[in-house]
């Protein structure tokens, strides 16, 4: 199976997870750090693409699939998509799962492809990994997925490759946090030791590159904390979403409670500074 053939065939029926047919992803899964159980089922997100994805799948393909990046990209013939031809050949591409782009990108790609492999830390992992290992697994009932970017030989971790716009220590820890990554790298392990049982991994590697020229580039490993707490977290929203499911009560953010809800701490403290006056500075 392709990558391309993964995320066309191997989706979640929100109708019935439990269906034959079905399969649950990390990502999808994430929705439900921002969206209620009711907005899920009735009103999932729909992703129409970026180009931060388009670049990042163009660097992944570089590196991991036979082909390189054109193999899953479309060269665009067209300056731009404003008449029906141009439109129409953007759709008849989209529908085959390729990635439309100018020319002046995929040579962006490779050379930041390429900038990764030079990278000394980076390249150990590449040249000792299988790239874009697709696996399938049932957990509670559910088929669940995953495409691991490499699979080290002989290692005791995974290895997922990540851009970045912010290509910094902080920059890179508020991506992990805002994006899930914790969870993503707790989904891929508990999928992977569940289909290798005389293989098992414990930890997570990234290999983080720079979205901006000149595409720098470093390995981070994530700490057995966070893994564990993206263990716990998948574990509750799994389990949310199952007995959802099988009771069908799609609840919203309330859960049919009768919340307290006041004003925020600043309205308190606005209110306090116009009737007590503010505090002087010294002199």
């Amino acid at each position: 199976m392709t990558p391309q053939e993964y995320h066309k065939n191997l989706v979640c029926n929100r109708e019935d997870i439990f269906a034959d047919d079905s399969f649950l992803s990390k990502s999808v899964l994430w929705e439900l750090k921002s969206s209620s159980l009711y907005r899920w089922r009735f009103a999932p997100k729909v992703f129409t693409g970026s180009a931060a994805a388009n670049w990042g799948s163009m660097v992944d393909a570089e590196l991991t699939e036979p082909g390189g990046c054109e193999s899953i990209v479309a060269v665009s013939p067209f300056d731009s998509f404003r008449s029906k031809d141009a439109r129409e050949w953007r759709d008849e591409q989209a529908d085959a799962g390729l990635v439309v782009v100018k020319q002046s990108d995929v040579d962006q790609a490779k050379i930041a492809a390429n900038k990764i492999r030079l990278d000394r830390n980076a390249a150990d992992l590449l040249d000792s990994s299988e790239g874009q290992v697709i696996l399938t697994s049932r957990i509670k009932d559910v088929n669940v997925k995953c495409m691991i970017d490499l699979v080290p030989e002989d290692r005791d971790y995974l290895v997922d490759i990540k851009t970045t716009g912010d290509f910094s220590p902080s920059g890179i820890s508020k991506k992990i946090a805002q994006f899930g990554y914790h969870a993503q790298a707790a989904w891929y392990l508990k999928i992977w030791n569940n289909e290798n049982r005389d293989d098992q991994r414990s930890r997570f590697r990234f290999i983080w590159q720079s979205s901006e020229s000149p595409y720098e580039v470093a390995v981070t490993e994530l700490p057995a904390m966070d893994i564990a707490a993206g263990e716990d977290w998948c574990a509750h929203q799994l389990d949310r979403l199952t007995y959802a499911a099988k009771t069908e009560s799609w609840g919203n953010i309330f859960n049919d409670k009768v919340a307290v809800i006041g004003r925020p701490g600043w309205a308190d403290a606005q209110d306090e500074a116009e009737i007590e006056g503010f505090t002087n500075a010294p002199e």
